[in-house]
């Protein structure tokens, strides 16, 4: 589920979505797609389903600063953000133009013939940031320069300045900040000396990069995800993962708009001298990493996060023990059942487990772990594993719930579907957010999720079963409602010139009923540096713009296998 900002802010995280395949933010990684045979039953559609969210205006074909329309990089799915600075009502997008540089647009919706600014990022040696980081492959022995687990994310702070990181893979930061507000041509890179606090390198004797550090102290060498988001009053928070999946931690900071620095509001220094940072969530010494949604805020005020542990970067299938935890402030955390945590939380912490699966053959895809709440406004943990019934092996899901008369978690099967899927496969069984109150009548909470049989999303309805805490299916099919309007599953590149190009949408939720999207086109989610095996316009895709009314928030980080 997507964070929904209180207040006048009005950050968008880009999710991605296939409009047209499967959901865009998972992917085999080093391993060959695995055909899958899951059938996720009745083509019906639930049950008084409100219809696809409705556009508030015309699209907006993204234009370059001279009027020309801005074209996106589409051999691969690379993971562009979108967001609004509240002041202007300015659309921002951080994206991979078609020569792979990065790009920040800046758009005046009430004057979309030409981009306000369309400005090309630079790295710290003042080269045009470009999409070809990564950690080497077999197939890339120089460098992956095919990843898409390379997400971009922005997002304007309270005092107007423009936020921007990503273009990482296991590699160091790469993070802009402008130096005036409302400004997107002021943005530059952190490590330019003089130009950023907060962020800077550390260089030995010989002058080569060995150590970069974000505020109080945390080591960005080996970056992942990075993740910039409202928290509490609207302030600024950005998470990451550091090492590798299998092995990795995750860091959490907020931005002190005072100082202009980020600062660590979770966790405790790990490894004594050596500065690694202040660690939320530790699974290195265990010989796992987290993958983890954003905090996303519930009714009440708090904010609930949960997870699931990795521990084999090859394989895709070694996903287990999900957990969660609840926080008011994003500093001090809790267990579910109300707990003071430790500074840091760590892979043997017995408190925050909620089904502790196996970190092997479970059927567990990182990035598949979602957070949301019932009609009762209570915590409800969603996922896939399999299933082992009458000598039979299934793909099932399933939604754990914590009943407020309960310390327990309580999961439970929620579908009945034939066959199995594997997590290398693709496309896979794909969560699109976390659940949310059912409005039909028919049940206490939806579950949005893409099937691999078809390529249109599919809501469950679920009610409370025969005891507390239980749940019951009540109805499984194709969504007569989606969170893109139908606008936006229209190819904006030729389907018969390239036609395994797939329609994606980037987009979040906002503190308003209009929530903007962007659309492009592009290859498949590739994480192993290879090739994008398909016939793309070398030109790009265009880029559209979409203001939609009430659209459904999906989720919100980008993970890889």
């Amino acid at each position: 589920m997507s964070l929904r900002p209180r207040g006048r802010r009005a950050t968008l995280v880009a999710s991605l979505v296939t409009a047209a395949s499967l959901i865009g933010v998972v992917g085999p990684a080093n391993a060959a797609a695995v055909a899958t045979e899951v059938s996720c039953g009745s083509a019906a559609a639930p049950p008084a389903a409100p219809g696809r969210p409705q556009l508030a205006r015309e699209p907006i074909t993204v234009p370059d600063e001279d009027g020309a329309p801005l074209r996106m990089y589409a051999g691969l799915m690379l993971p562009p953000a979108v967001t609004v600075d509240p002041s202007t009502g300015h659309v921002l997008t951080a994206l991979y133009a078609a020569d792979r540089t990065v790009h920040v647009v800046e758009v005046d919706p009430d004057k979309p013939e030409r981009a306000t600014a369309d400005v090309g990022l630079a790295t710290a040696d003042g080269a045009p940031a470009r999409f070809d980081q990564g950690y080497a492959t077999s197939s890339a022995a120089n460098g992956n320069l095919n990843d898409s687990a390379n997400n971009l994310t922005i997002a304007v702070d309270r005092s107007g300045y423009v936020h921007v990181a990503g273009n990482v893979h296991n590699s160091p930061l790469s993070y802009w900040r402008s130096t005036e507000p409302h400004d997107v041509r002021s943005l530059r890179n952190a490590a330019e000396p003089g130009a950023m606090q907060g962020v800077w390198i550390v260089k030995d004797a010989t002058g080569s990069e060995v150590k970069r550090y974000l505020g109080s102290g945390a080591e960005l060498g080996a970056t992942s995800y990075p993740d910039i988001f409202d928290g509490p009053d609207g302030a600024l928070f950005m998470s990451w993962r550091s090492g590798m999946a299998g092995q990795g931690n995750e860091f959490l900071y907020r931005f002190d708009e005072s100082t202009r620095v980020w600062k660590s509001v979770a966790g405790s220094t790990m490894y004594g001298s050596y500065p690694e940072g202040h660690v939320l969530l530790e699974g290195m010494s265990s010989g796992v990493s987290p993958f983890s949604t954003r905090p996303v805020r519930f009714p009440d005020g708090w904010y609930w996060k949960a997870w699931s542990w990795r521990s084999d970067s090859n394989d895709p299938d070694s996903n287990g023990r999900i957990s969660a935890a609840k926080s008011r402030d994003l500093t001090t955390w809790y267990s579910p059942r109300g707990k003071e945590l430790p500074s840091t939380i760590s892979f043997s912490n017995p408190d925050v487990i909620v089904d502790d699966l196996p970190l092997h053959s479970s059927g567990l895809l990182n990035g598949q772990v979602q957070i949301g709440y019932d009609s009762a406004g209570l915590p409800v943990v969603t996922y896939f594993k399999y299933r082992d019934k009458d000598g039979q092996r299934t793909s099932q899901m399933f939604a754990a719930r914590l009943p407020g008369v309960s310390s327990f978690w309580v999961p439970q099967q929620v579908s009945n579907w034939s066959g199995i899927t594997t997590p290398a496969a693709e496309p896979p069984l794909a969560m699109l957010g976390g659940a949310r109150p059912d409005t039909s009548g028919a049940g206490e909470f939806t579950i949005q999720y893409s099937c691999p049989e078809r390529s249109e999303a599919r809501t469950a309805i679920i009610a409370t079963g025969a005891y507390i805490g239980s749940s019951r299916l009540v109805s499984d099919g194709w969504s007569a409602t989606a969170s893109e309007p139908a606008a936006s599953l229209q190819r904006r590149t030729d389907p018969n010139r390239y036609p395994q190009l797939v329609p994606r949408v980037a987009f979040g939720s906002a503190s308003t009923p209009t929530t903007w999207m962007l659309g492009w086109d592009s290859g498949r989610y590739i994480v192993d540096g290879s090739a994008p095996g398909q016939d793309f316009p070398s030109g790009g895709s265009p880029a559209v713009l979409y203001a939609v009314e009430h659209a459904m928030p999906l989720r919100t980080r980008a993970e890889d296998r």
